[in-house]
């Protein structure tokens, strides 16, 4: 039967659907000293300056996006407006973000210098009661893109839902991807050709491998997703996760010899797996929580993951307790950066420069 594809431009790909744990206690991580409310950013050369040269961890968490010091002593807000930040990546050189955003409906890819104030034709599209987003549009759709090893180019994404034209969607619920690579100075494309259902999770820093994730669906009501290593030519595909996980949002070691993923089955945790032949083994705390994102320290040896408590009551308000916390690989030394109260349903994410 011939069947077409559509895109489904309102996706969240961000949504799950997690039961939640009942009778059981949770351990939480140890909750260090919370850093005072942020502060105005000082606009003196001297701390722009510092702030440019500073390791930090970046978070988009309550529609903010904020550089996070390690030790959780300072923080500051970003200039970019992360109201359209969807998901985003910082550049290897940690000047640069790459996100996408939702704009009209449609999702489109955007990359803006970090440490920008507002152009002036926000500003001006602003006091005309528009807004949009910051930096450079890449040509097309894209729902998530990331930085290669060098800085100079951009893998991306769109996800395709396959229609059977006669029954309709819903009863295929297969969605297909679309993978390419552009050139940010040329602007040229080339099409990446990962395995089929596997989506893009990251790039290796020596250019030759990714991670993805692929979803099964095992039943009407059961789906699993799985996280894969897979060479860049689309070959040699092998399972990180273990059978039965949610698992996402994964990431290569900054040496590329481990990955960490995150499954947010009850309970939530972020997990550590050695490649290419190791067991994947769980690093934070079991909590009964969902996990948004989570991403290596520049030098391997801490992990910063972005998650907020399961809600009792689903039927209170939507607001919920964003925790932002790093922990060594082998799950020592859990410490919470941030709190902050937010409304549940937009996004949150780290990556760290």
């Amino acid at each position: 039967m011939e069947r077409c594809l559509r895109r489904k431009p309102d996706s969240n790909l961000c949504l799950f659907v997690l039961k939640r744990a009942k009778g059981e206690a949770n351990q939480v991580p140890k909750i260090a000293e919370a850093p005072p409310p942020p502060k105005p950013a000082d606009s003196t050369k001297a701390a722009a300056k510092a702030l440019k040269k500073a390791n930090g961890i970046v978070c988009l968490m309550n529609e903010e996006l904020t550089i996070i010091q390690p030790d959780g002593k300072a923080f500051d807000r970003l200039p970019a407006n992360a109201k359209h930040i969807f998901n985003f990546r910082v550049s290897p050189d940690g000047k640069r973000i790459a996100y996408t955003a939702v704009v009209q409906g449609k999702f489109k890819a955007y990359v803006t210098d970090m440490f920008s104030e507002t152009s002036l034709i926000s500003r001006v599209a602003r006091l005309a009661g528009q807004d949009i987003p910051e930096g450079d549009p890449l040509d097309g759709e894209a729902d998530f893109c990331l930085w290669s090893p060098d800085g100079k180019k951009l893998a991306c994404n769109e996800r395709l839902l396959v229609v059977d034209p006669i029954v309709g969607e819903t009863a295929t619920g297969h969605w297909a991807t679309r993978h390419w690579i552009v050139d940010l100075k040329t602007k040229e494309k080339s099409e990446l050709h990962l395995p089929e259902g596997h989506w893009l999770q990251d790039w290796s820093k020596d250019g030759n491998r990714f991670l993805s994730v692929k979803f099964d669906k095992r039943s009407e009501e059961k789906t699993e997703s799985h996280v894969s290593l897979v060479k860049k030519d689309g070959t040699e595909v092998r399972r990180l996760s273990n059978a039965k996980q949610w698992a996402w949002d994964a990431r290569f070691s900054p040496d590329g010899k481990r990955a960490l993923y995150t499954a947010n089955e009850c309970p939530g945790r972020v997990f550590v797996v050695d490649l290419p032949e190791g067991k994947p083994k769980p690093v934070s705390p079991e909590l009964n929580a969902v996990i948004y994102d989570a991403c290596w320290s520049p030098d391997g040896k801490r992990i910063a993951y972005v998650w907020h408590q399961q809600r009792v009551n689903s039927d209170q308000d939507n607001l919920v307790e964003f925790v932002l916390s790093v922990i060594d690989p082998d799950g020592k030394n859990p410490v919470t950066l941030r709190t902050e109260k937010g409304r549940e349903g937009p996004p949150a994410h780290v990556d760290w420069r």
